[in-house]
Order: C-alpha cells, then sequence, then structure tokens
C-alpha cells in the first residue's frame, strides 16, 4: 500500500478476495483436518513439545478458519483495502464522514464472524483471541480502569507541579531526505538488516512482510519535527528486529508465527521508550543528528535532548506522536470505543462526540485543538483490518506504565 497508487484500490480489492478464496480452500482443506485429527490422537510421548505445540496451534487455527464460509473471508478481504482507501481520504480531508460508512461495514463483518467462530463468548472476546489468546474484555476492563484511575491525577499533578522545559528548539526545518538518512542508520545501529529488509515512507508508520527474510517497515517524516520520524523508526524497529529474529529453525509452521500483538508490541516499545527515550541513547543520538543538522542542533547538549525528548506534552492530541504518560490514555480511549461498536452501546456517528469528550476529560484538549488533530489517529487503526482490537494496546501498556511514572516522579522534583 505504501507504492500503489490510489486509484487501484477497488481491483487491489478484488485480487485480495480472489487470493483470499485460494488462501481459504487450502486452509480449509478436509485432507488437513484428517490429518490433524490423527495428529490430535496420537499418544502424548510420541511428539516432542515443539510438534505438540505445532499440532496445538494448527488445530485451533483449523477450526477458526472452518468456522467462516469462503464468501465472508473474500468479504473481509476486499472491505481491508476498502477502507482503508477511505481512511487516507478521511485522514487527507479531516472528514469523518468519508469513513463511517466502512467503519459500519466492519463492524457488522466483524460480528458475523465472531458469532459463527464462538456464538458463547462476548463479540470483542471472540475477536481478541486472535491477537492476544485466552485474553478477555472483563480483564482488559480491570487492568484499564486502573491504569486510567492512576494517570488522570497523575497528569493534572504534573501540570500544576512539573517544571516547564524549553523545546522550542526542536521545531525547525529539517531536510527530510536526511531525517530518513538518519532514521537509516539508527535502524541498522540497533540492529536491522537491511540485507532482509526495507524503511519507506508510508502514511501511518507499520512494520509488515512476507518472511523474517523480507520484512518491510515504514515510518513517516515533518519537515518541521525530527522526533517523529525518528522515534516512528525506532519503534518499528522494534517490530522488525522481533520479525528478523524468529526461529527459521521452525519456518513455515505455526509456532513461529508472533506469539501475539502484545508481545510484538512490547518489542517496539522497550527500543522507542526505555531504549530511545534514555540518557545514553541520547548521548549517541546527539553526533548523529548534528552532523545531518549542526545549524540547528551546534548547541544543545544531550541532556536538553534527552529532555526535549521526555516532556509531557500538553495536550496530548496524536497517540503515536504522544508522550510516555498520556499514551496509556488514548490506547484506553480507543478500546472503550471499539468495545462499545461491537457491542452495539455506541453507534458509529457517535465516535466523534465521545472522542472529543473524552480527548477533553482525559487529556485536556480543546475543540479547536481537537479539530487540527481530526482523523488523524481516531480511524488510523481500525482501518486496514478493523475492526480488530489490537491489544498492543492493552496487555502491553501495564507491563510499561512503571518506567513512566518513575521518570515522571523525578521531574516533580526538580
Amino acid at each position: 500500500m505504501v507504492m500503489m497508487p490510489p486509484g487501484a484500490a477497488g481491483s487491489r480489492g478484488t485480487q485480495k478476495a480472489v487470493l483470499a478464496g485460494v488462501l481459504y480452500d487450502k486452509e480449509t482443506d478436509p485432507q488437513l483436518g484428517a490429518l490433524l485429527d490423527v495428529l490430535k490422537a496420537a499418544p502424548a510421548d510420541s511428539l516432542d513439545a515443539v510438534q505438540a505445540a505445532v499440532v496445538r496451534d494448527a488445530a485451533r487455527e483449523y477450526v477458526k478458519r472452518t468456522a467462516l464460509p469462503k464468501d465472508l473471508a473474500q468479504r473481509i478481504a476486499k472491505l481491508k483495502t476498502e477502507a482503508y482507501a477511505a481512511w487516507v481520504k478521511a485522514k487527507t480531508e479531516s472528514d469523518f464522514s468519508v469513513f463511517a460508512p466502512l467503519l459500519k461495514q466492519w463492524i457488522e463483518i466483524s460480528k458475523e464472524k465472531a458469532r459463527l467462530i464462538d456464538p458463547t463468548k462476548p463479540v470483542y472476546d471472540v475477536l481478541l483471541d486472535d491477537y492476544e489468546k485466552g485474553a478477555t474484555s472483563a480483564r482488559l476492563d480491570q487492568v484499564f480502569t486502573q491504569v486510567r484511575e492512576g494517570l488522570v491525577p497523575l497528569i493534572a499533578e504534573i501540570k500544576s507541579r512539573g517544571r516547564k522545559i524549553d523545546y522550542s528548539w526542536m521545531v525547525g526545518d529539517f531536510d527530510t531526505e536526511k531525517q530518513a538518512e538518519l532514521c537509516k542508520q539508527v535502524a541498522i545501529d540497533l540492529g536491522f538488516d537491511t540485507t532482509h529488509g526495507r524503511l519507506d515512507v508510508s502514511v501511518h508508520p507499520f512494520t509488515g512482510g512476507a518472511h523474517p527474510t523480507d520484512v518491510r517497515m515504514t515510518t513517516r517524516f515533518k519537515k518541521e519535527n525530527l522526533v517523529e520520524g525518528l522515534t516512528g523508526a525506532i519503534h518499528e524497529t522494534g517490530h522488525a528486529l522481533y520479525e528478523q529474529g524468529r526461529n527459521l529453525e521452525y519456518d513455515g509452521l505455526p509456532v513461529n508465527n508472533a506469539l501475539s500483538m502484545g508481545v510484538h508490541e512490547s518489542q517496539s516499545l522497550l527500543w522507542e521508550r526505555m531504549v530511545g527515550l534514555s540518557r545514553p541513547f541520547a548521548a549517541y543520538l546527539m553526533p548523529l543528528i548534528k552532523a545531518r543538522f549542526p545549524e540547528a542542533f551546534a548547541s544543545v547538549t544531550p541532556e536538553q535532548l534527552y529532555e526535549a525528548e521526555n516532556v509531557i506534552q500538553e495536550p496530548s492530541l496524536i497517540r503515536v506522536e504522544a508522550d510516555e504518560v498520556t499514551y496509556p490514555l488514548h490506547i484506553i480511549l480507543r478500546y472503550e470505543l471499539e468495545k462499545g461498536l461491537l457491542e452495539g452501546t455506541i453507534p458509529v456517528e457517535d465516535v466523534p462526540k465521545i472522542w472529543n469528550e473524552r480527548m477533553t476529560s482525559d487529556l485536556g484538549a480543546t475543540r479547536r485543538m481537537i479539530l487540527r488533530a481530526a482523523c488523524r489517529t481516531s480511524t488510523g487503526r481500525w482501518a486496514p483490518s478493523a475492526i480488530s482490537p489490537h491489544t498492543r494496546w492493552g496487555p502491553c501498556t501495564p507491563l510499561r506504565s512503571t518506567p513512566p511514572l518513575r521518570r515522571t516522579s523525578r521531574i516533580l522534583r526538580t
């Protein structure tokens, strides 16, 4: 989708639907099911741990695949392309109504899929299982309630007591080609193998690819902001390192798939937040930045860079640009909207209204600020595969809440 022309979205959707049909026939082949039945009935001591895991995961996916009719699999594939194209247009025009009809279709098709897989469970939980095995919305509700209750007053305290950091020098005119060169160098230094991957530019940063030996990642750049492209590249490098590190000894087997989106996101956030926003990393990064933008950063110290990168945003409008303290609230907002849409308690038409209300109450955004940021994040993560309960927003959040709180406490004491 990075290099493909927007006018070909319709034909791409048709192509993906055809390919989805071919894959469906192979993944639901009765002969495969019969073989899995034989393996599941095999004596416990006849399979080693890896072989048993392969059978377990393959059988689990086979049950899910065969629960869906071929027509539905093809409709899902086609709608993915249509939804992405609509989101890009909505983002460009800052008009949610462009994307809303596609979002409605995704909600209905997701409900249909969930009912066919397991009608005894909540729709959200059935879909969540594709991304985080065994996780439930009830558990996420517990975690997110606790995180939100702690963060909202903490953010208010930071705003009233925290030390103001002057980071105006971070705003300038930074050539995007030099930014791309810098990001590539950083990715390579972190371990990204360019013989088995690429870094390109896209509307929204992401990592994909067909195989651990062919990992594609993207970021986006702003001429006036050096940090967004850089942190995006580091984040996606974390995803890419996870993909490139998968064990090829089990290539093509279910046990070689990424374990979950929570684990995947833990790797990207480890590199972006725990490493990329640290003092040692600022010391490493400063010479690389000065070599490409000597005039703008001539007198800047690594400590100044560290502080500027860790400023608590006021307000925090865009998830991928959010600081560590406000980031989880962006996640919680999206989760609660997704859950409400799937449960039928939130109509699609009410999404902008609820979005605005929560951005104001939780993150301190004014209506004018929200309008400027409209469609930049509210639909992006729903477009390519939505509704997909992205649990990279879920279990990974509490795991990374403690370090930001410790760092914030130091800011409060200064």
